[in-house]
């Protein structure tokens, strides 16, 4: 059609004009982009991507993944490794070709993706967010916490599907010390786009609960290296280093170490080893303990010896004294006794014998001295008597001081006696509830130790390996060496040919 000297074309046929040029390019291209939008809808994947310079966009389409291509890269991506290529703000490098259609327009479908650059890229942006770890002071918060000496309550984030979860309760409840704790799961999500959302919102719960926790184990199974994509990212890391409770990781990986494991104040590699280091904390905690009771008890009979020997110092140096003290007492008084005796005798014999000498003089005087020697008698016997009683009250008197002295120095023997005695009682009565509390813990350590025989051990299924007749240590462990291994019935012996 022509108006003047102008052609002028239906939109039809311009359309079908574009789409017939754009057909002849019959190949597709590998161009490097960022997503700006991402939806889904029927199965479809709907993206919208640009290009920046200097953070200016210079170019955008749409580009679209089909529901056939779709299900096909998850099915070879796997779903972890998808969901994190392909989201808002991802840079890319995906494989397209060119299409037109008359009433929708270009579009770009996306027929491949380049996981090696999205994955070079994601090792990119995680050195990133352990540099922001490490600038925010949170790479070694963790590790500042103090892991408690006896684990009896744990708090555990994982899926109750995961097998790690599996492996790890299995190994908590079936362990050979019978050991039991409290154990409480917040579910999770622990792969997917959600898992780390998932994750982080359990740590904050568990934060905020009135029931307090000993340590927060973050547990799921094995998988391939992109399965670490939701525990190494800057949030979890985040999250775990400001966690207030020590955390714990088994994540199931032997060589890779995630964001999480870094900044964890535990990484183990795997649930298994994440329970058996709970279950060796509780049990060297066992051990420190019978130590303790063995220095306790030992000590207690070194206090028990080394009182016996001061009671028996003090009574070799206190009742030699006192028996001399007693004698010496004793001696005195029987002395001042026989003193007092003798004097009053030697007294009454003077008197008597003047007595006589009176009475033969009286035989040879008058009767007028008889009266006179009489009344002078009379007089002197008065003087006599008056001498001979004060004599006898003076003598009595220094007789009941004499009494009064002994009774007190009896008295007080008396008390130093029975102070003895209460002394003697109360050390004995110490010693012997010293002794009963000895042998209560000594039987209570006997059952510990009775508990832990290698022989009920292996009674229970259990093996044991020796080497000379000891406990192998695999640092003393030899090429070469001969070992022994001992079980239930049996006893084989093995030559090491390899260690790893």
């Amino acid at each position: 059609m022509m108006s003047g000297n102008r052609p002028i074309y239906k939109l039809s046929r311009l359309n079908e004009s574009i789409a017939k040029k754009i057909g002849e390019i019959d190949q597709s291209f590998w161009i490097k982009v960022e997503i700006s939008n991402v939806s889904i809808r029927n199965g479809h994947v709907h993206l919208e991507i640009i290009e920046k310079d200097d953070k200016q966009i210079i170019a955008k389409q749409q580009a679209n993944i089909w529901s056939q291509s779709y299900l096909a890269l998850k099915k070879r991506l796997g779903d972890d490794v998808f969901d994190e290529i392909i989201k808002r703000g991802s840079s890319v490098v995906i494989e397209i070709n060119i299409q037109f259609h008359s009433i929708y327009g270009l579009s770009l479908n996306v027929i491949d993706i380049d996981e090696n650059h999205s994955l070079g890229e994601l090792e990119r942006l995680r050195r990133l967010a352990i540099q922001r770890l490490a600038s925010a002071g949170l790479i070694d918060k963790q590790k500042l916490l103090k892991i408690p000496l006896v684990f009896e309550r744990i708090a555990i984030i994982s899926s109750p599907k995961a097998a790690g979860y599996e492996d790890f309760m299995k190994q908590l409840r079936n362990n050979d010390f019978g050991y039991q704790f409290t154990i409480k799961l917040f579910d999770s999500e622990v792969q997917g786009s959600n898992a780390t959302k998932s994750i982080i919102k359990q740590i904050h719960t568990i934060q905020a609960l009135d029931e307090k926790y000993d340590a927060i184990c973050i547990i799921r199974g094995g998988g391939s290296k992109t399965d670490l994509l939701a525990f190494d990212n800057f949030d979890i890391g985040e999250a775990i280093a400001l966690c207030t409770l020590p955390v714990i990781t088994g994540i199931g990986h032997e060589r890779d170490e995630s964001i999480a494991d870094i900044v964890a104040n535990r990484k183990e590699k795997t649930p298994t080893a994440a329970a058996q280091f709970i279950i060796s904390r509780n049990f060297n905690f066992e051990q420190n303990l019978m130590l303790s009771f063995d220095s306790i008890s030992n000590n207690l009979k070194n206090r028990i010896q080394f009182e016996q020997k001061q009671i028996e110092l003090a009574e070799s140096r206190v009742l030699p004294k006192f028996d001399k003290y007693l004698y010496m007492h004793h001696h005195r008084i029987e002395k001042f006794d026989y003193e007092i005796r003798g004097t009053i005798k030697s007294k009454v014999d003077d008197e008597h014998s003047q007595l006589k000498q009176l009475n033969q003089s009286i035989k040879d005087t008058s009767k007028g001295q008889v009266r006179r020697e009489n009344q002078r008698l009379s007089y002197q016997k008065d003087v006599l008597k008056r001498n001979f009683d004060n004599t006898i009250s003076n003598q009595h008197m220094l007789l009941e001081r004499s009494k009064i002295r002994y009774q007190d120095v009896n008295f007080l023997l008396k008390r130093k006696i029975n102070n003895f005695e209460h002394l003697s009682d109360n050390i004995s009565s110490l010693f012997k509830s010293n002794i009963k509390s000895a042998l209560h813990q000594l039987d209570i350590i006997e059952l510990k130790v009775e508990s832990n025989n290698p022989e009920k051990i292996i009674d229970k299924g259990y093996t044991m390996t020796l080497r000379e007749g000891k406990l192998l240590k695999k640092e003393d462990l030899k090429e070469g060496e001969k070992i022994q291994t001992i079980g239930k019935g049996f006893k084989i012996e093995s030559l090491v040919n390899k260690i790893d």
